[in-house]
């Protein structure tokens, strides 16, 4: 896997993440999904 691959992978993992949060009103994953978000938008734009 390329790190493109790396990172969309992270981006999608994020927003999954966070959607089920957000239905299940849960902060912490809430907080994860949204780093992990972060993390592959990030990754995504630095290269």
């Amino acid at each position: 896997m390329t790190k493109k691959t790396v990172n969309i992978f992270f981006i999608i993992l994020g927003i999954i993440i966070t959607t089920i949060s957000v239905q299940k009103l849960l902060l912490i994953p809430l907080l994860i999904g949204s780093f992990a978000t972060l993390q592959g938008i990030w990754g995504f734009i630095k290269k």
